[in-house]
């Protein structure tokens, strides 16, 4: 399995991600966050907005975290994927 991976520049003390990164369970919102060994691991964060280009997280990333923006429903904590960065 491939997915999209990227984090976009902050917006203030914020970060704006893609809304297709942005999971819920039990109400409570999370993305996949990539690890070195290209890994996904779920990581809550706290969504202070949503916006027509996305999503803008209060807090729960840091910027230079990866995240998965496709292919998210299909995922598994400690799954391996193959990582696409965007094109720029």
């Amino acid at each position: 399995m491939t997915a999209t991976v990227y984090l976009r520049q902050p917006v203030g003390a914020t970060i704006l991600v893609p809304s297709t990164a942005v999971m819920a369970e039990n109400a409570r919102p999370f993305v996949w966050v990539l690890d070195g060994k290209h890994r996904v691991h779920r990581k809550m964060v706290e969504v202070e907005n949503y916006r027509e280009d996305g999503v803008i997280l209060k807090s729960g990333l840091t910027s230079g975290e990866k995240i998965v923006t496709v292919g998210v429903l299909a995922l598994v904590e400690g799954q391996e994927i193959r990582p696409v960065e965007r094109a720029q």
